[in-house]
């Protein structure tokens, strides 16, 4: 929607925020796991893409999750066709539970977002979601895109692109791997965590209520 109204002005919409309790690192990493969530409307989620780059990684394992209740559940005939197409590399799991995507994301070493060519960059809770569990993002190049990633993953303009970046972890060292796990990991919390994200609105509140909320803080963390 339009934002929050404070004092008669539009607030800025706020950022997506992950669930700290399911979305953390894990510590068994398949790190030739390269995931994608479906939350959205399929038409923008470039899932073809998807599909195609996993056929060039015979020894990758390419994972779609889709969300229970995802508008694409209700056209999995088309994904399977889509996948069909491209080679069927990809696994499909349908209608998982948040609980089940976290799991997969913990697991995860590269999160490969992905969109249709004339859709805009969206603020998908996805990629703070896959930072917070540790995986290496690759997203489309974007304005929006490199401020939410920030130094937390790479960028591409191409399908080859997405490709070399995916083939150059191959020859990643475990300390490659666990610095970037570790921006991943800092840049979620530090910027998308619910807690950081819902604090400001949760001020607001509390202040109109006449309770100081570093107190009000203080008190529910006991």
């Amino acid at each position: 929607h339009g934002g929050e109204v404070v004092s008669g002005e539009v607030a800025a919409a706020p950022p997506p925020a992950f669930d700290g309790t399911l979305f953390h690192l894990g510590r068994d990493k398949e790190l030739s796991l390269v995931l994608r969530i479906a939350y959205w409307a399929p038409e923008t989620e470039g899932f073809d893409f998807f599909f195609r780059v996993a056929t060039r990684f015979p020894d990758h394992r390419f994972v779609l999750a889709v969300a229970a209740g995802h508008p694409a559940a209700d056209r999995a005939s088309l994904l399977i066709s889509q996948n069909a197409a491209a080679g069927g590399k990809a696994e499909l799991l349908m209608d998982l539970t948040v609980a089940e995507i976290a799991d997969l994301a913990r697991r995860a070493g590269i999160y490969l977002y992905t969109r249709a060519p004339a859709a805009p960059f969206g603020a998908s809770v996805s990629i703070p979601e896959a930072m917070a569990a540790g995986c290496h993002v690759i997203a489309p190049r974007d304005p929006a895109a490199l401020a939410c990633l920030g130094d937390a993953g790479r960028t591409y303009e191409t399908e080859d692109d997405a490709a070399w970046l995916i083939n150059e972890t191959t020859a990643w060292d475990e300390g490659q791997w666990e610095r970037a796990q570790r921006v991943s990991v800092e840049r979620a919390y530090r910027t998308f965590a619910d807690k950081v994200v819902y604090r400001p609105t949760l001020d607001s509140w509390l202040a109109l209520a006449g309770r100081d909320p570093d107190r009000a803080f203080a008190a529910d963390a006991q």
